[in-house]
């Protein structure tokens, strides 16, 4: 059964990665309806003994899980926050899972072999990008993005990509010295863990060099402390092992960077240059409006907006900093819990490494062991994230977090028997199993009408694209029946009605479409308030109707939202210009140019000076008659 669960678990990994790492919520789904199946399977092995994982590290991961999932609960936009619904259910699965059914270190060895795998793909499609500079997702309907030379492998991000390959590359640097392997296995753990840097090089990510450094350092110190206990065969054996893969790896690293201009200049920028800091401020006026429960589950999505300068036209999703976006959404609680749940795991990490190599018994005749490689793997990889976390978003993005998950229950039960483990606590930590189906229930009720108004929002979505605009009103039309409290589907509609009205010739049918968009975009407004296509389609649909005042109103509240934004102001001006407010528009016009020159403005601006002349001339002719 365990080979089972391990095939499922690797199968919802493997899922996720190639839908770009689940980023959008309609990728992310089909992996935690894996994740549930396993949550229900696992009742088969409910009462089949296992290592008991540490209750206080069980206790900390509840309490911080509750207050999260309570915020989440009680967020403003419903919407917004079901990504982090998801995904905070997801990961809890897969912790749960690890930390009380995959204790035996030989199963969680079959998964770390599997991550080194799925780099080597990763890495394989990443090098092609670096040669050739092509992206090519595995599915058609997955947007490219385009990074340059940078890899990004089956990602749609290379820092994503980074925080995939630094976590797998210092657990296959683990299994190398640490583990009780054979010595191919050992060759092919290295040759995965040198593939995986050499992969980091060539994403460019300046915070994955960074974090790497910080996990490669503290896999050093964590080797040194265990190398301190081993007998003088031992000792050397790890040494000599630790010193060739390290020249291995700097030898690489070195190769790619002298011949690659680009990765050189971003290294060198290494401390400026960025946006990031920007975005930091933003979060920091976010936070201010309310700093101990923060303003709710993906509520930075606006905020971003509202805070943003001038000189950030684009939308900053994220903070690109896990701490300050936890500390802006969820507050001073929720930024407390999250260091408290990884000071607690840290911990209960480190207090196990020195069980394994001073007090275990058969550590005083063999020091080598799968529990101590992943141990000191898993001490490693987190020490990367402890750092990546403050320049990108990696716990924002289902896969990776998905795969900390793993690295946080191989700490919470490093798989052997742990001393003064009392009987209360563990027949505590057992019943605690009966919470993974019970969230697998939960997955599965909530996600299947999510997962069809995701998918009819995409059809909808690619269909309007495509200005197939009859078909995007039909998906949106069959999403809303089954999934009616999902904004999107309401603002694609909205959006596509508009779009035919202008298409129509017969002003009757144009009327009732751009009425049946408002309707639309109505309903959408009342569901997520401060979207701002949603505020400029039912803007641009009252327009339609010549219903200039009313309209103003929202292009108004639009602009409250999303102040900076030179298209916004670019839309408010066309607005005006078709009221017949020219001196308004004027000014407006001129606003949009000086946030960011755009030629719709300059464009604008030159259609104004006609109206006007127009409009001189009618008057003209007017007092001749």
């Amino acid at each position: 059964m365990n080979y089972l669960y391990i095939a499922l678990l690797v199968s919802a990994l493997v899922v996720v990665e190639l839908l770009i790492g689940g980023t959008r919520l309609l990728f992310s789904l089909p992996s935690y309806g894996i994740l549930a199946l396993v949550s229900f399977l696992s009742l088969y092995s409910f009462r089949r003994p296992q290592v008991s994982a540490n209750l206080t590290c069980l206790v900390g991961t509840g309490v911080f899980v509750v207050y999260v999932i309570a915020r989440i609960l009680f967020s403003p936009v419903e919407y917004l926050a079901r990504t982090d619904l998801f995904m905070i259910l997801g990961g809890l699965m897969f912790y749960l899972f690890v930390a009380l059914y995959l204790t035996v270190p030989k199963y969680r060895f079959i998964f770390v072999m599997t991550l080194l795998v799925i780099a080597l793909v990763h890495v394989t499609i990443g090098g092609v990008q670096y040669l050739r500079g092509e992206r090519f997702p595995i599915f058609d309907f997955i947007e490219k993005v385009d990074y340059g030379l940078r890899a990004t492998g089956l990602y749609i991000c290379p820092n994503h990509l980074a925080g995939f390959l630094e976590v797998s590359a210092l657990m296959g640097l683990s299994v190398v010295c640490w583990s009780r392997q054979s010595f191919w296995v050992k060759l092919l753990a290295g040759y995965g863990a040198v593939i995986c840097a050499v992969g980091i090089v060539l994403s460019g990510s300046r915070g994955g060099y960074l974090s790497t450094f910080a996990g490669v350092l503290t896999f050093g110190i964590l080797s040194f402390l265990a190398i301190r206990r081993a007998h003088r065969q031992q000792l050397w054996i790890s040494a000599i092992g630790t010193v060739v893969v390290a020249a291995v790896l700097f030898i690489g690293i070195a190769a790619v960077f002298t011949r690659h201009y680009a990765l050189q200049s971003r290294a060198s920028r290494m401390f400026s240059g960025d946006v990031r800091t920007e975005i930091w401020k933003i979060a920091v006026e976010q936070f201010k409006l309310s700093p101990l429960q923060g303003t709710g589950a993906g509520t930075f999505q606006y905020y971003g907006r509202l805070f943003r300068p001038p000189s950030l036209q684009a939308d900053p999703e994220y903070v690109h900093n896990d701490y300050l976006q936890l500390l802006a959404e969820y507050g001073i609680i929720g930024l407390v819990g999250g260091l408290a749940f990884l000071g607690i795991h840290i911990w209960f990490g480190l207090k196990a490494l020195n069980y394994l190599v001073t007090e275990r018994p058969i550590a005083r005749y063999r020091l080598q062991s799968d529990a101590l490689a992943i141990n000191i793997g898993s001490l490693s990889a987190l020490a990367t994230y402890v750092v990546h976390s403050v320049l990108d978003f990696n716990l924002h993005i289902p896969a990776n977090a998905l795969l900390l998950a793993f690295v946080f229950g191989t700490l919470a039960n490093p798989g052997v028997m742990m001393p003064r483990i009392t009987e209360t606590s563990g027949r505590i930590t057992h019943y605690l199993k009966l919470a993974l189906p019970a969230l697998g229930v939960w997955i599965a009720m909530a996600g299947s009408p999510t997962f069809l108004g995701e998918l009819f929002a995409e059809k909808a979505r690619q269909a309007f694209r495509g200005e197939h605009y009859k078909e995007a009103i039909d998906f949106a039309t069959i999403g809303l029946s089954g999934s009616p409290n999902n904004p999107y589907l309401h603002l694609y509609e909205g959006q596509a009605r508009s779009s035919l009205a202008e298409s129509l010739t017969d002003p009757d049918a144009a009327r009732r479409e751009f009425t049946a968009a408002v309707d639309a975009f109505r309903k959408g407004i009342k569901l997520y308030p401060q979207e701002q296509w949603m505020l400029i389609g039912l803007a641009s649909a009252l327009d339609g109707l010549g219903q200039f005042g009313e309209a103003r109103t929202v292009y108004e509240e639009a602009i409250k939202w999303n102040p900076s934004s030179a298209p916004i102001h670019l839309y408010f001006a066309t607005h005006l210009r078709l009221a017949g407010r020219f001196d308004e528009a004027e000014r407006t016009y001129k606003k949009s140019l000086e946030l960011y020159w755009n030629i719709g403005a300059v464009r604008g601006l030159e259609l104004l000076a006609k109206a006007r002349a127009d409009n001189k001339s009618v008057s003209a002719d007017q007092q001749v008659q």
